[in-house]
């Protein structure tokens, strides 16, 4: 293959990766969504069987089922954003360990949009591209920003990432 033509090939493949990163995000945040929705679901049933005064005994069963059910979706919503910056590192450091990916510079970043961490490697475009399906689709992290360049060399990238939960 020609230079230009590697150069196309690569365009592809990180047009196809960040494809990939923005379906992931999308499905993270359809089940967030979805979540959200059953804890409003949860919540009305709550307040209408609370009104019942028929069957005390079976409705408060019911009332204490579904409040289980709301309790598990609110702690499964909190441990999600509750998670540490210095854990989600570790854990973000152990995905990129397993796709072989060393990273040269790591940062922590708070904002508005809560913390994100921005990783600076040098790999190869197959193991950057199995890292983003793993992180988006396995993960549900989102990958708000990217910058890459891909001149280090046939089938490598320097990239400048930034992951968040």
């Amino acid at each position: 293959m020609t230079r230009r033509e590697n150069r196309l090939a690569l365009a592809l493949a990180f047009a196809l990766a960040a494809s990939a990163a923005a379906v992931g995000l999308s499905f993270g945040l359809q089940r967030m969504a979805d979540t959200r929705s059953k804890i409003r679901d949860y919540r009305h049933r709550i307040e209408r069987l609370s009104s019942l005064s028929v069957d005390e005994e079976g409705a408060r069963a019911r009332l204490r089922r579904i409040a289980g059910l709301v309790e598990r979706a609110e702690n499964r919503i909190a441990a999600a954003s509750k998670l540490s910056v210095s854990a989600f590192g570790r854990e973000l450091m152990d995905l990129l360990a397993a796709q072989r990916i060393a990273p040269e510079k790591y940062l922590v970043l708070s904002d508005g949009a809560g913390d994100r961490i921005e990783v600076t490697v040098k790999c190869d475009a197959g193991d950057f591209l199995r890292f983003l399906k793993s992180a988006t689709e396995a993960k549900g992290w989102s990958v708000p920003y990217i910058s890459l360049r891909s001149d280090s060399g046939p089938g490598r990238v320097d990239l400048v990432m930034r992951l968040g939960r």
